[in-house]
């Protein structure tokens, strides 16, 4: 069996929660926003990330899922709310008011 080391990193963990190793993107814990953290992983693995802060575990982290991240409404003071996917019209249709705009066309 090989046996291959594993390696340690640090980063910052950015405001929407990612870090990034090697051009992957993974998602942190929200209270370590902000934190410089360690990461250890290995190549043989490299879905396979723990994280660490002030030298303490904080768990294993999650690739970022993209669609995800793109429906995360982020606000300044760092908070975070999902964004309803909710549409009042169907598919490939405009709402259409004519009273809207004072006239219509």
């Amino acid at each position: 069996m090989l046996i291959t080391s594993v390696k340690k990193c640090g980063r910052r963990v950015s405001k929407d929660r990612v870090v990034t190793i090697d051009g992957r993107l993974f998602e942190a814990p929200v209270q370590l926003i902000g934190e410089r953290v360690t990461l250890l992983f290995n190549d043989d693995r490299p879905e396979r990330v723990e994280i660490f802060c002030k030298g303490q575990s904080c768990g294993l982290l999650r690739p970022v899922d993209l669609v995800v991240n793109t429906l995360v409404k982020r606000t300044k003071n760092g908070g975070e709310e999902m964004l309803a996917k909710t549409t009042t019209c169907r598919p490939g249709r405009l709402p259409f008011d004519p009273g809207a705009d004072g006239g219509g066309s």
